[in-house]
């Protein structure tokens, strides 16, 4: 936790470096200097630059599929395009992007066609002309269900 909050606080101290000298604010903040300059000189590692190249992989794949592949499907497309990396490792990257793979819903009848209720009589017969207004009425219940 320590960590976390001396990458806020170098953060900060570096966004306002033109206003204070640094060892000052490092001396408000309680943070050394050392660990300031640290910060700022680090270099990524070979795992951290490999693990962004893979999420920089992993996002346009998981974008060209509009978001449908999960991670066994993009796995698949990794080791395709000449990528090696496990399963596991895919997934645990697109758990840290936060992606996850849209599902289909499953369809769901909503028509019982088969029932044993008493059906309205057809009155008109498919004549829909009249003499005058107000003599046939007719309604719809067609409905979209969102999402379908």
């Amino acid at each position: 936790m320590l960590y976390k909050e001396s990458r806020v606080k170098y953060a900060w101290i570096k966004e306002h470096t033109t206003q204070w000298k640094v060892r000052t604010m490092c001396r408000l903040l309680e943070v050394s200097s050392s660990g300031y300059y640290g910060w700022i000189n680090h270099k990524p590692s070979k795992q951290d630059q490999d693990n962004q190249f893979l999420d920089q992989k992993i996002m346009e794949i998981y974008k060209h599929h509009k978001g449908r592949y999960g991670s066994i499907r993009i796995w698949k497309e990794l080791l395709a395009i000449g990528i090696h990396c496990s399963h596991n490792h895919v997934k645990r990257r697109l758990n840290k992007l936060r992606l996850k793979a849209k599902t289909k819903r499953k369809f769901k009848v909503t028509t019982d066609s088969f029932h044993n209720n008493p059906v309205a009589p057809n009155l008109l017969s498919r004549n829909f002309t009249a003499s005058a207004s107000n003599q046939k009425w007719v309604s719809d219940i067609t409905y979209s269900v969102p999402g379908v």
